[in-house]
């Protein structure tokens, strides 16, 4: 019994830290010169790469 709670903590943990990365890649993604408060919308995002032919471009 101890051993699957343990195996459950860690899990958890794991689960944890991983959502926690992706948030912080997720707000890196948005930040930019701006200003404070100042957040560039996935659509505003996928038109730059677009521009830039990045991947997905439709070309």
């Amino acid at each position: 019994m101890t051993g699957f709670l343990i195996a459950l903590a860690v899990f958890l943990v794991i689960v944890i830290a991983v959502g926690v990365r992706y948030d912080r890649r997720q707000r890196g993604m948005n930040a930019s010169s701006g200003g404070p408060g100042y957040t560039k919308t996935r659509q505003q995002n996928q038109y730059r790469a677009d521009q830039w032919g990045g991947p997905g471009g439709g070309q």
